[in-house]
């Protein structure tokens, strides 16, 4: 059996995760089915990210991105669960098709478990902010007294920290499925332009949330375009059309402002109220991914033996 999860070029421990996570959930998965690609951990049910495969097993991944796959098109789809309602609801799914997003299972594993003693918050942004030139996340974190995790670091090094946190402020969603299964208190914000609220809605509704994300101050780095000019300036405005975004190199004063407006808005989140799930909610659904776990090994490596 093939593997597909996006794969990001900077790296990202919520994706890197799927290289070893399948081999601890679902021990022999390799030796399956060979025509069928298992969908991994991810926002990647979309015709965009999917490959042209014959037959698909979906165990846990989410929606958010693009236009959703057909699945009464030629492809078999072999849908065992989904990471929320939100996702089911828009595949036409029945609601005992989500469970929650299953990387949250990791924190069952016993080489997570019985770490070193919890201290202090950490800040996590999302693998575009900690890539942006304009931000230096380290001096930032230690000026706001937070501890700066990178999400481009190896996935279980991540993990591990998290782990070893008191809370955790993030931009980076399975920062916070992480520290929600390890139970440690969690705030969500976003500074990216492009942030996914759809993906962060469909993960805390399956654990029954309602989740706030807080705007983090960002350096702008597009701006509008010039309209036309006289006639075609009167016809643009009539049609009601938007100027187009362009590039623009933010100042250096620009970029010193913001960080600094950054340390204030990072003190200020870390002294306010974090997030939790009710534990009992959260068991449930883990349970629920155990029992597809053992009943997709039990039928595959059947189909495999015949």
């Amino acid at each position: 059996m093939k593997l597909f999860y996006w794969k990001s070029p900077a790296g990202n421990f919520g994706d890197d995760l799927n290289l070893w996570l399948w081999d601890r959930f679902l021990p022999g998965w390799r030796e399956w089915d060979e025509q069928r690609t298992l969908v991994g951990v991810g926002t990647i049910l979309n015709t965009r990210n999917l490959p042209d495969a014959g037959s698909y097993l979906v165990l846990g991944s989410g929606s958010g991105f693009g236009q959703l796959p057909d699945l009464n098109a030629n492809s078999e789809w072999d849908i065992r669960f989904v990471r929320g309602p939100l996702t089911a609801e828009k595949m036409g799914l029945g609601m005992e098709k989500f469970a929650t997003d299953p990387a949250a299972l990791i924190s069952r594993l016993p080489e997570f478990s019985g770490l070193s003693e919890r201290k202090g918050i950490a800040f996590i942004p999302h693998c575009h902010s900690d890539v942006s030139p304009y931000y230096d996340w380290q001096t930032i974190c230690e000026n706001a007294g937070l501890r700066y995790i990178s999400p481009r670091e190896e996935a279980r090094t991540v993990i591990e920290q998290i782990a070893r946190s008191e809370k955790v402020i993030t931009e980076s969603m399975h920062g916070a499925i992480l520290a929600d299964a390890f139970r440690i208190p969690w705030k969500a914000v976003s500074q990216v332009a492009n942030f996914n609220n759809f993906k962060w809605q469909d993960w805390a509704a399956s654990l029954e949330m309602n989740v706030e994300i807080t705007p983090l101050p960002a350096v702008q780095t597009t701006e509008a375009a010039p309209t036309p000019r006289g006639v075609r300036g009167l016809i643009f405005r009539l049609k009601g059309k938007k100027p187009k975004l362009v590039d623009r190199e933010p100042s250096v004063e620009e970029i010193t402002s913001t960080q600094s407006r950054l340390i204030k808005a990072l003190t200020d989140l870390s002294r306010q109220e974090f997030n939790l799930s009710d534990k009992s909610i959260l068991d449930a659904q883990l349970d629920t991914i155990e029992r597809i776990f053992s009943e997709t090994i039990a039928d595959y490596s059947v189909r495999g033996s015949q």
